[in-house]
């Protein structure tokens, strides 16, 4: 009978493939980004689907459509999250710890796509594996770091966003529910925190670009769309 691996040798394995990968947001030279206390104090005059002051100040053109980053975290939250629980594994090759730990510069847990009036495209939303795979490295849940066991989650997310996207309430010309701040955090500190078993300390709430015509794509490393369709974002 083959021996049963140690945490630390599952560890070592999980983190040199995709789910420790950790996802960059591309930063755009107007960039917006609101820190979670901002957006629970100031609400929606600072989100720019909501304000005609910031769509003129930062010059966002009528028919933009947004990307938004939620939940932005420092990338070497992994490394300091496994000294903290294994410590330095002796055997470990210095160079790959020194590579490991050098991961600098921050993350987001996941993005969404709004048009110009706020609607969010709730079923494309992308979600990063590493807040889970995180979640499940700090209960030391080792066993559950699968593939299958990610999948079935995110099934779970899925359901749970469609009856969020329902609450959603209409605003202004927009037929369909608008993402407002009080849903956006709803969204990162119940809804994705409780997915993952996993909270950060926030650097940022969100990052929000814009742009006038959908030529770009942003993708995460390993990520699963949660709508019906379901999937994985190449």
């Amino acid at each position: 009978m083959a021996a049963t691996p140690l945490p630390q040798e599952i560890l070592r394995a999980w983190q040199r493939i995709e789910f420790f990968q950790p996802y960059t947001p591309e930063k755009k030279d107007k960039s917006l980004f609101i820190k979670l206390n901002q957006l629970k104090t100031r609400g929606d005059i600072l989100l720019p689907w909501h304000s005609e002051d910031l769509r003129r100040e930062y010059e966002i053109p009528d028919k933009a459509y947004y990307i938004v980053h939620i939940g932005l975290f420092e990338k070497n939250i992994a490394s300091k999250l496994s000294l903290k629980i294994f410590g330095v594994n002796e055997e470990q090759d210095a160079e790959e710890c020194e590579q490991r730990l050098s991961q600098e510069g921050t993350t987001c847990f996941a993005k969404v796509q709004l048009n110009a009036g706020g609607v969010p495209e709730m079923d494309k939303l992308s979600v990063s594996s590493l807040p889970w795979a995180l979640g499940h490295l700090a209960k030391q849940r080792f066993q559950q770091l699968e593939s299958v066991i990610f999948a079935n989650d995110c099934k779970q997310l899925a359901d749970t966003l469609s009856q969020f996207k329902t609450t959603l309430k209409p605003a202004g010309e927009q037929n369909s529910g608008v993402l407002h701040a009080s849903d956006i955090i709803t969204l990162l500190t119940t809804h994705l925190v409780e997915w993952a078993d996993f909270a950060a300390d926030w650097q940022y709430a969100l990052q929000i670009d814009w742009f006038e015509s959908k030529n770009e794509e942003q993708h995460f490393p390993r990520t699963a769309t949660t709508g019906i369709a379901g999937g994985r974002v190449s």
